[in-house]
């Protein structure tokens, strides 16, 4: 049996390979991670942010139709049955002016310190 030579592959071919599996991770990160998306502004006591409709329904499954709200951060703290990020929140107007609720710190929409 003759023995078969393996041709010589060209000069930097093991550069040339890890510089495209490079580029392809490169790519790839762009894809998970685009440069123009940015991590949201933490959310601060005292800071006033507006509420989508039903924000006092705790769970939001019986949602009671309103309009969006303007509230005001009192404390950041989890909501004890989940442990969820959750605020305490006072509305600045309407009926619930004065009163306090915990809701989740995800429908905190436009906040403003």
């Amino acid at each position: 049996m003759s023995r078969r030579e393996i041709p010589d592959l060209p000069e930097g071919w093991l550069i040339a390979l890890v510089a495209v599996l490079v580029f392809i991770l490169f790519v790839l990160s762009l894809l998970v991670y685009p440069p123009n998306a940015r991590a949201a502004e933490p959310i601060k006591a005292g800071a006033v942010c507006t509420v989508p409709d039903a924000w006092y329904s705790v769970p939001n499954t019986q949602p009671q139709a309103t309009a969006p709200q303007a509230v005001r951060v009192v404390l950041l703290a989890p909501i004890p049955a989940t442990n969820e990020p959750g605020a305490w929140i006072e509305p600045t107007t309407g009926p619930r002016a004065g009163y306090q609720f915990l809701i989740q710190a995800e429908r905190l929409k436009e906040c403003k310190a």
